[in-house]
């Protein structure tokens, strides 16, 4: 891939803390492997392992196509 071939995709992670739970921590994770679609995926996450897998998974993904 070069830097002008046009692909681009995008990943938002909104995190906040829920106190009185367990597990306090929530995450939103919004992507969009092709800026050119208005295709979006939408996942949760309750850890930081969680968080951090999505991301890995979703980066790998994009890298392999």
């Amino acid at each position: 891939m070069t830097a002008d071939d046009g692909r681009a995709g995008v990943m938002i992670v909104r995190i906040w803390v829920e106190r009185g739970h367990e597990q306090s921590l929530r995450a939103r994770l919004t992507e969009s492997s092709d800026l050119d679609s208005p295709d979006q995926t939408t996942r949760a996450a309750a850890s930081v392992d969680e968080v951090v897998e999505i991301v890995r998974r979703w980066a790998e993904q994009f890298a392999e196509r």
